[in-house]
């Protein structure tokens, strides 16, 4: 017999404000000890086969191994450290794959297409930055996010 998890209309967040009433704070450990129900309705959202839960956490640990690698670059008194190794920007969206960030000085596609997604996954951080700041009335906050997002171009 299959037990699948059955139709909660509760939202997601009823479901984390029942975790942080039940365990006193939302953390990763009590989400995934409430979900382990096999009918709670995040159950399915979780690997629940060790082996292959085991090999994609060590697969997210190897990525965490290739981006801690970095190399430094000197210009006039500035030290920078890059990352080594970025996402292999001629790689589908789905699909993982690193190269060298050197070798994209001399593929001038592929370095815009990689310098585009570093700087949508900035504008994410900044546009997630406004929002708490906003949500928490820090406005003065909020605004300076809001000038650097213009700096940018971008419309929200």
């Amino acid at each position: 017999m299959t037990v699948t998890a059955i139709k909660d209309e509760r939202s997601d967040v009823e479901l984390l404000r029942d975790i942080e009433e039940r365990y006193g704070a939302v953390t990763p450990e009590a989400v995934v000890t409430e979900a382990a129900g096999v009918t709670h309705p995040w159950h399915n959202r979780f690997e629940w086969n060790d082996s292959e839960a085991a090999h994609r956490y060590r697969l997210d640990q190897a990525r965490t191994v290739i981006r801690s690698v970095r190399f430094e670059i000197e210009y006039k008194t500035l030290t920078i450290k890059p990352p080594e190794w970025v996402r292999d920007p001629r790689r589908e969206h789905d699909e993982q794959g690193y190269t060298r960030l050197l070798f994209l000085r001399r593929a001038k596609n592929q370095r815009a297409d990689l310098l585009r997604q570093e700087i949508a996954r900035a504008v994410g951080c900044l546009q997630r930055a406004l929002n708490i700041a906003a949500a928490l009335g820090e406005m003065d906050t909020a605004s300076r996010v809001d000038s650097a997002l213009e700096i940018l171009g971008v419309d929200e």
